[in-house]
């Protein structure tokens, strides 16, 4: 099937559409390509609830279907879409280019404007919206569904390497998943900023240094300033309190748990919505995909023919319980233990508590994430610094295993 044949397929059907989580997971592990991608996405837009979400399909029409287009073409789509700055005004501007701008979709939340430049996001979004919200399950298969659709547009290495959601749940007795209307979406899940460092280091710089950064400030206020401070100073003194710290010069905001983190800052700063959180639990899916998602995607699409919406559920659960799984889970750096130890530090001062948890493997379950005391983590600033030896020996107690780097993500998740 052609492009122009989708297209006018899709544009005569008006029905609405409603699946369930297992038409999701069975349906989204049947796109076998481009065209099969633009069809299925076209039609999970027209869900009653996607449809009353303007700003979903404007990700979709800015970021995703100009690569669809492109691959159904036989084009090679770029992870960012340099376009003529007088057709996106909401483009991020291009060093060296007044006339270009790479292609962007404001997002707001709660009064604040985040900017979504690249495709792999704005799938991952569409997603985590479509997917019923019910679960943590749900938001899982949208983290496998995203990585995979994603890999049917760009090389892996430009694929994302984390991808990551963040799930309220009213307390640690009863996990009902809590909605939190924040504007123009629901929630934000964040992938690490995709495409390889050699191929688009402008426009990645561009993306997570300035306009990450620029919505911290935003969100933290004052608070920013000081955890740039400590992240400087952790780089050079080869530590932060407790952890090593590498010197890959990955800063704060590439991370996959940035923008539910930014998500999080924006509602600290509404006193309605803040209350709400008191006495909740925020659990984080973090996926580590960039070198075992296509293992994971090849047990799930295996015998395809044989999955129906009674049995692909249990494929998902296997899936889980299979040696496949074991390197999916992945915790919380040092970069996102600084973030939450400020976020945590602003909650208590306004008397909220909320219970932030990790998965390290199916078999350990959620743990809380450890998180410093921004008052201890002042007494580190004045403590002498450490030798090499005394860094060795640190290292060493903690069994530290040095992860390969990944072109993609600057060494970082």
């Amino acid at each position: 099937m052609v492009l122009s044949d989708i297209v006018d397929e899709m544009e005569t059907d008006t029905s609405s559409v409603s699946m369930t989580l297992e038409e999701h997971l069975l349906k989204g592990l049947e796109v076998s390509d481009a065209s099969d991608l633009l069809e299925h996405l076209q039609l999970v837009l027209k869900a009653p609830k996607l449809v009353e979400l303007p700003v979903l399909t404007a990700l979709f029409d800015t970021l995703v279907k100009p690569a669809i287009q492109d691959k159904v073409s036989d084009k090679s789509p770029p992870v960012y879409r340099k376009v003529l700055r007088s057709s996106c005004k909401e483009g991020i501007p291009v060093k060296n280019d007044r006339s270009r701008v790479l292609a962007a979709v404001r997002v707001e939340v709660l009064g604040h404007k985040y900017r979504i430049a690249e495709a792999c996001t704005a799938m991952q979004i569409i997603l985590e919206h479509a997917l019923p919200p019910d679960t943590l399950q749900s938001s899982q298969i949208a983290l496998i569904l995203s990585h995979y659709w994603n890999s049917l547009l760009f090389p892996t290495a430009d694929c994302p390497f984390t991808l990551s959601s963040a799930r309220v749940q009213k307390s640690m007795d009863d996990d009902t998943h809590m909605a939190i209307p924040t504007g123009s979406v629901s929630y934000l899940p964040g992938c690490s900023t995709p495409a390889s460092y050699e191929g688009d280091e402008q426009a990645e710089k561009l993306l997570y240094a300035a306009d990450r950064q620029k919505l911290y400030e935003e969100a933290m206020g004052d608070r920013f300033a000081e955890m740039i401070w400590l992240e400087d100073l952790a780089y050079t003194r080869g530590y932060i309190d407790d952890e090593i710290v590498d010197s890959d010069g990955v800063r704060t905001g590439n991370c996959a748990e940035t923008i539910p983190f930014q998500w999080l800052f924006a509602i600290l700063r509404n006193d309605d919505l803040l209350k709400t959180l008191d006495g909740t639990v925020i659990r984080l899916s973090t996926w580590r995909l960039g070198r075992s998602g296509q293992q994971v995607i090849s047990f799930l699409r295996s015998n395809l023919a044989e999955l129906n919406t009674g049995n692909v559920l249990k494929r998902w659960d296997s899936l889980l319980k299979s040696p496949d799984s074991r390197n999916l889970y992945i915790v919380a750096c040092w970069h996102c233990r600084l973030v939450l130890s400020f976020l945590q530090d602003a909650f208590k001062s306004e008397g909220i508590t909320v219970r932030f948890q990790q998965m390290r493997s199916r078999a350990s379950g959620w743990q809380d994430i450890p998180y410093w005391d921004i008052a201890k983590l002042k007494e580190w600033e004045e403590a002498p610094l450490k030798t090499d030896e005394e860094l060795e020996a640190v290292r060493q107690s903690k069994r530290i295993v040095q992860q390969p780097k990944q072109k993609g993500s600057h060494g970082k998740k």
